[in-house]
């Protein structure tokens, strides 16, 4: 299978006049201007082989995935100001920096896992995951097991269970603040 995903984010203020922020309110344009693209390409393949015999039925399935992500936006801000009541600079905000970020990840997974149903009433899964991408470079497994259990003398009750590692996926904009732009304020005095 393959899926594609783009999304696009685009904050754009009516002008450049300087961003207040007063006790009264908000006046002026807002200081931020955002294009922000997000992209993310995945392949991947499953494999169910044919049920088995021993000790009960066997169901062995087979799994690979590689996934390509993107993250890339152009933030222009313009300077800002904090005022007192009297209209007075509290803060004067200034930005530096490359308006740009960007962060590419590939990475690639595999599974194998056995779904176990030694009688009737009865499942027993478990399952072994390794993980690669690109940012952290170091395989992470995530080993998998789950059971089910529906007695026959109580009936509509199941009792199940589990335990799994997950890794969460990597946020590329977070990853990517460390290219962001430095502000700079400067303080007055009443």
């Amino acid at each position: 299978g393959f899926a594609g995903t783009r999304t696009v984010l685009r904050q754009t203020p009516q002008g450049n006049n300087l961003f207040e922020i007063t006790p009264f309110g908000q006046r002026g344009n807002y200081f931020v201007k955002l294009d922000r693209h997000g992209e993310r390409d995945e392949w991947l393949a499953n494999i169910l082989a044919p049920a088995r015999q021993l000790f009960g039925t066997h169901q062995i399935s087979f799994g690979i995935d590689a996934e390509r992500n993107g993250f890339h936006q152009d933030v222009q801000r313009h300077d800002y100001a904090v005022l007192r009541n009297d209209f007075s600079f509290v803060r004067y905000v200034t930005f530096v920096g490359s308006p740009f970020q960007r962060q590419m990840n590939f990475d690639a997974s595999q599974y194998v896992q056995d779904r176990w149903s030694p009688r009737d009433g009865l499942l027993v899964e478990a399952g072994l995951r390794a993980a690669w991408n690109e940012i952290v470079r170091d395989v992470q497994w995530s080993p998998r097991f789950s059971f089910a259990w529906a007695p026959k003398r109580l009936r509509d009750t199941k009792i199940a269970g589990g335990y799994g590692i997950f890794y969460d996926a990597l946020v590329l904009q977070t990853l990517a603040q460390r290219q962001d732009q430095t502000s700079y304020s400067t303080f007055f005095l009443p």
